[in-house]
C-alpha cells in the first residue's frame, strides 16, 4: 500500500477502511486523505438485514457507525447466494463501492463474507491504521512543499487596504495557520468545511494548535462561521 508522489500513482484499487471514513469524505469523487479509492472493505456487525426479490439491504456497524449496504442482482437467486451464511447480529466482511443515495452514504456491495475468527477483525484494524499513516504522511510531504512558496500565500492573505500606502505592517501567519486557511479556502461547498474535518487532517498531537489557528483566522475576520458554529468559510 505504499504511496507514490503524485494522485494517480496513490490511487488505491481495494483500502480497508472504518464507517466514519466512508463517512467523511465530503469530495464528490471518493477519497480519503487525497487517496481516490475504487472498492472499500468493511468489517462489521450486519444490522437489519433485508432479502427482496433482486436485492438485498443491511446495515453493517463497527465501533465508528454504522452505513446501510446494498446487493443488486439481476435474479433473486444471485442475491440468495451472495447473502449465504450471512445473519444479523454476526459479523461480516464486505467489499463494495462508495455511492451516494438521497444525500447519504451508501455502499454498493461487490462481495460478502461471514467472519468467524475475531484475527480477520484485528488485522483489518491495522490495515486500516497502516493506510491511515501512510497516506498522512504522504499528504505532510506535500503540505510541506506546498510551503516552499509560503511568501506567496502571505501575500494573498494581506486585505486590500492594507496594501495601501501607510498602511500598517502586513500581520505575520504561522505555516500552520496558512494550512489552516488554505483547507477552508479550499471546500467551495455552500456551508463550507467542519472543525472536525480541519482537525482530521492533521495529526492527533496537533489539535490544540489547529484549534487556536481557527481562532486566530476567526479573529482576523479571515473566516467565519456559516450554518452554525461548527460550519467555517472563508471570508
Amino acid at each position: 500500500m505504499a504511496a507514490g508522489s503524485s494522485t494517480a500513482s496513490r490511487f488505491q484499487a481495494t483500502v480497508p477502511l472504518t464507517v466514519d471514513s466512508i463517512i467523511a469524505c465530503r469530495q464528490p469523487q471518493f477519497h480519503v486523505l487525497d487517496v481516490p479509492v475504487q472498492i472499500v472493505c468493511l468489517v462489521g456487525i450486519i444490522r437489519k438485514l433485508e432479502i427482496g426479490h433482486c436485492e438485498a439491504t443491511f446495515e453493517i456497524q463497527d465501533h465508528t457507525g454504522s452505513i446501510k449496504a446494498i446487493i443488486i442482482s439481476e435474479t433473486e437467486s444471485e442475491v440468495a447466494a451472495k447473502v449465504s451464511g450471512i445473519t444479523e447480529n454476526h459479523y461480516a466482511k464486505v467489499f463494495g463501492s462508495v455511492r451516494v443515495d438521497n444525500g447519504s452514504k451508501i455502499v454498493l456491495i461487490m462481495k460478502v463474507c461471514p467472519v468467524s475468527d475475531c484475527n480477520v477483525i484485528t488485522h483489518h484494524l491495522l490495515q486500516f491504521h497502516y493506510f491511515i499513516a501512510s497516506a498522512q504522511v504522504e499528504r505532510n510531504k506535500q503540505l510541506a512543499s506546498a510551503n516552499t512558496s509560503g511568501a506567496a500565500l502571505a501575500d494573498s492573505l494581506v486585505a486590500p487596504e492594507d496594501m495601501c500606502e501607510g498602511a500598517s505592517a502586513t500581520p505575520q501567519f504561522s505555516d500552520l495557520q496558512k494550512l489552516v486557511f488554505d483547507i477552508i479556502k479550499s471546500d467551495y461547498s455552500d456551508v463550507g468545511t467542519t472543525r472536525r474535518s480541519i482537525l482530521r487532517q492533521f495529526p492527533a498531537y496537533q489539535s490544540h494548535e489547529v484549534t487556536e489557528a481557527v481562532e486566530f483566522l476567526i479573529n482576523e475576520g479571515l473566516i467565519y462561521h456559516s450554518v452554525d458554529q461548527e460550519h467555517l468559510k472563508a471570508a
